[in-house]
C-alpha cells in the first residue's frame, strides 16, 4: 500500500507480502503473507502464511500453508541474521519478543548465544 497510514483506516485486513526465506529451485511464484491489521477475524488466522503459485499444463493451482513463528525465526537465524535487532526489524516484532524466542530455542537445545549472537545447535 501507498501512501500515509490513513489510507488504512477503513480496511479490515491489511497483508505485507516478503519474499520466501529459503530459496529453493522449485518453479513458480512463493511469498509469505503477514497480517499488519487485522479485525474481525479468527486469532488462529493471524501469523504468517507461504502462499505458492504454480502452473502445470496451462492451469494454474495455490497453495498456502500456515508457517510457525518459531520456525520463521530460526529460519531467519538460518539465513544468516545473528543479533535480537536484525531479527526484530526482520519480523516485524520487538525485541522483547525475540528474546523469548532466544529462551525457548534454546531451551529446547536448538539455540545458543555466543557474544550476544545466535547460533543453531546441529541436530
Amino acid at each position: 500500500m501507498r501512501g500515509t497510514s490513513r489510507r488504512e483506516d477503513a480496511a479490515f485486513w491489511v497483508m505485507r507480502l516478503d519474499p520466501p526465506n529459503a530459496a529453493d529451485d522449485v518453479p513458480g511464484a512463493r511469498f509469505v503473507g503477514q497480517f499488519t491489521k487485522y479485525r474481525e477475524g479468527e486469532e488462529s488466522e493471524r501469523g504468517r502464511w507461504q502462499w505458492t503459485f504454480e502452473t502445470h499444463n496451462g492451469r494454474t493451482y495455490v497453495d498456502h500453508r500456515h508457517l510457525e513463528t518459531l520456525s520463521v525465526f530460526l529460519q531467519h537465524i538460518r539465513d544468516g541474521l545473528e543479533s535480537c535487532s536484525d531479527i526484530a526489524v526482520e519480523m516485524g516484532v520487538s525485541k522483547g519478543t525475540v528474546s523469548k524466542w532466544v529462551r525457548k530455542a534454546a531451551h529446547a537445545g536448538q539455540l545458543r548465544v555466543e557474544n550476544e549472537r545466535y547460533r543453531l545447535i546441529a541436530s
